[in-house]
């Protein structure tokens, strides 16, 4: 626990110096965005049917082998009489627990709603995307 509550605090420095890091951090919060989305049914409300991302013909998703086995790393720290061998593992994303209300963070100051309301599409033409 102690190692994942320094490495969680650290990760924008962790990012900084090695980028698969930040990538994987991007990937994480795509993953969850689209839990989201699913979640709330936001695909079928904007009537959305991936006519060109759902259909590989179009659009292609590049994809390679996972590896099955990798080669060991160790490496052993000295501290005095003790001696200490990090360990690491793989990386298992569960995007639907990010959802969970155990794990929502509550808009208490109302910085949020605040944020919301000042977004107004009422300009917007019909079919126009908000960020067009």
């Amino acid at each position: 626990k102690k190692f994942t509550d320094s490495f969680t605090k650290a990760y924008p420095e962790i990012a900084r110096r090695a980028t698969v890091y930040g990538e994987l951090r991007n990937l994480i919060d795509l993953s969850v965005a689209a839990a989201f989305m699913q979640k709330h049914d936001y695909f079928a409300k904007a009537d959305w049917t991936m006519d060109v991302l759902g259909d590989e013909a179009k659009f292609a998703v590049e994809t390679h082998n996972a590896p099955k086995q990798v080669s060991t790393a160790c490496i052993a720290l000295m501290k005095g009489a003790r001696v200490s061998f990090p360990i690491g593992g793989g990386v298992h994303v569960e995007p639907r627990q990010a959802l969970a209300t155990s794990n929502l963070l509550s808009d208490e100051d109302g910085k949020v709603s605040k944020q919301r309301e000042k977004v107004s599409l009422d300009k917007l033409a019909e079919n126009q995307w908000w960020w067009d």
